[in-house]
């Protein structure tokens, strides 16, 4: 927990997590003040850490990789067209779809089915 507040987070929000990390064997908090020590710190006590990218995904670039037009992009992965040009026009997607760029970015074939999929 110490560590926690060391890097910015609220004693509260620090104590909150380690709760749900022991009620639920998980727990995600946001860090305000990350640095490049926090993780390794994390991983030594146990804990699996993941990071929220701060870099836009180049949606151009990765739709360009995937040889899909523009259109064929958006219509694979449920994403309105005039969206997908605004991104590649330069308006950054927000957090919640880079993220979702990343996860195609990463295994696009398992993006796309997962959007297929009768859940």
């Amino acid at each position: 927990m110490q560590t926690l507040v060391r890097y910015g987070v609220k004693l509260l929000n620090a104590k909150r997590t380690i709760e749900g990390m022991l009620d639920k064997g998980e727990a995600t908090v946001h860090v305000p003040s990350a640095s490049g020590d926090l993780a390794p710190e994390l991983r030594a006590a146990g804990i699996r850490v993941s990071c929220i990218a701060k870099k836009p995904v180049d949606v151009r670039e990765l739709r360009e990789k995937l040889a899909l037009t523009q259109d064929e992009f958006a219509r694979r992965y449920g994403i309105p067209v005039r969206t997908v040009q605004n991104w590649e026009q330069g308006r950054p997607p927000d957090p919640a779809a880079n993220n979702f760029l990343l996860v195609i970015a990463c295994n696009a074939a398992v993006a796309g089915e997962a959007l297929e999929s009768d859940l």
